[in-house]
C-alpha cells in the first residue's frame, strides 16, 4: 500500500472525543493518531522517541499513554499501538482514493 500522507479530521469528533483529557493526554492522542496514519494503523510504541516528538519527559508520556489506553482510545498489542478508529478510518480513506483513481481514469482522454 502507497503511504497516504493525509487523513480526515472531523473537528467536532476531536473535540466531543477529547472533552476531559489533560493537556499531556491531548498531546499524546494527536502525537499517536499521526504516527498511526503515517504507519497504515500500526506504530511500535518507542516511548523514548514518542515522549520527544510531544516535548515531554518519557515518565509524563507514559502516564498519559496508559489513561488513553484505559480509556479505550488506543490499544497495545504486541508492542504496536493501534485504534479502531484509525483502522476503520484508514479503509474508508482507501475507499475513497480508490473511487477517485477509478473517476480519474473514465473521463481521462483517450488517444
Amino acid at each position: 500500500m502507497s503511504k497516504k500522507r493525509w487523513f480526515r479530521f472531523h473537528i467536532d469528533a476531536w473535540f466531543k472525543g477529547t472533552t476531559g483529557l489533560s493537556p499531556s493526554e491531548i498531546a499524546v492522542y494527536i502525537t499517536v493518531l499521526c504516527e498511526l496514519y503515517d504507519n497504515d494503523g500500526f506504530a511500535p510504541l518507542d516511548v523514548r522517541v514518542m515522549a520527544r516528538r510531544c516535548g515531554m519527559r518519557e515518565g509524563t508520556f507514559r502516564k498519559a499513554l496508559d489513561a488513553l489506553i484505559a480509556r479505550g482510545k488506543l490499544s497495545l498489542e504486541a508492542g504496536f499501538l493501534t485504534s479502531r478508529a484509525v483502522s476503520e478510518e484508514i479503509e474508508k480513506r482507501e475507499r475513497l482514493v480508490a473511487k477517485v483513481e477509478k473517476k480519474l481514469v473514465e473521463i481521462a482522454p483517450k488517444n
